[in-house]
């Protein structure tokens, strides 16, 4: 815990490999193995993962993995991506664009039988999965609260825009439509702003409980404030998809394309709604 507050308060990246199974790597081979090391008194590690987020720049490196012991049997492991990358232990293999969230770097990365110390164990041999499962209510309460920043940014762009554009001022139906508009988002920018709040406080409040409103807000708020977002486009009108060469408030769509292009990504896409789902029923 020492080792990683101060890698965060100087600025420093972690980079997490999440656990894969077998049933969806049959054809790749898109799989990581944790084995123990004798000779070195330590764990090595083998394989290779096809897209892990910021694993290019990272100093330290999260791997939950089968460690083969025993059947279901799954580790953590932390270790120092910087050394790693320097000694050709761990080699990043390609960056590979992604649709969103473009100052995410994902890359893939090929485990060269990576040596670590016995240390370097996250917990006790065997309990990586209860460790994986543990953190999983934060990051989807913190998912939740990043698309609500996400969708704040991209009101008060459509807002200033509307403004700066002289839409608001209009006098008639398409003005009151205007105007309800950004009533409508603002008042679903409160509702999730209220799920993002009870899912995150659950993860302290009521950790037995957490995964299920975390779950729930993780899914229900990318969806709601994703639908908030298309009504808003609307303000902007054929200009959302051209060139933004626009000064001052009027020189808004392409941040807010940028807002509408992120906000999905923080869904988790299909995968993620389904496990969001199964955690729910």
């Amino acid at each position: 815990r020492d080792e990683l507050s101060g890698l965060l308060l100087r600025g420093g990246r972690i980079a997490m490999a999440p656990p894969e199974f077998a049933q969806a790597n049959g054809l790749t081979r898109n799989r990581v193995r944790i084995s123990r090391d004798p000779g070195h008194h330590g764990v090595r590690v083998f394989g290779q993962k096809a897209v892990i987020p910021c694993v290019d720049g990272a100093e330290a490196l999260v791997v939950c993995a089968d460690s083969g012991e025993r059947r279901s049997e799954w580790s953590a492991v932390l270790l120092d991506a910087e050394a790693a990358r320097e000694r050709g232990e761990l080699v990043v293999t390609g960056h590979r664009p992604a649709a969103g969230l473009r100052a995410l770097t994902t890359a893939g990365a090929r485990f060269e039988g990576l040596r670590a110390p016995a240390s370097a164990l996250i917990g006790e041999p065997g309990s990586g999965l209860a460790q994986a499962l543990s953190v999983i209510p934060l990051v989807h309460g913190v998912r939740a609260s990043m698309a609500l920043g996400t969708a704040d940014a991209a009101l008060h762009t459509a807002v200033r825009f509307a403004v700066a554009d002289g839409q608001v001022d209009r006098s008639g139906p398409r003005g009151r439509r205007l105007r309800g508009r950004f009533a409508d988002a603002f008042a679903d920018l409160l509702l999730c702003d209220c799920l993002a709040l009870v899912a995150t406080r659950a993860a302290h409040a009521l950790p037995e409980e957490a995964a299920l409103y975390t779950a729930a807000a993780a899914t229900l708020v990318p969806r709601v404030l994703g639908e908030t977002l298309h009504d808003l486009s609307v303000v902007f009108g054929g200009r959302l998809f051209g060139a933004d060469t626009g000064q001052g408030a009027r020189a808004g769509h392409a941040l807010f394309e940028k807002h509408l292009r992120d906000l999905p990504a923080l869904s988790g896409g299909h995968a993620g709604a389904s496990v969001f789902h199964t955690i729910v029923v």
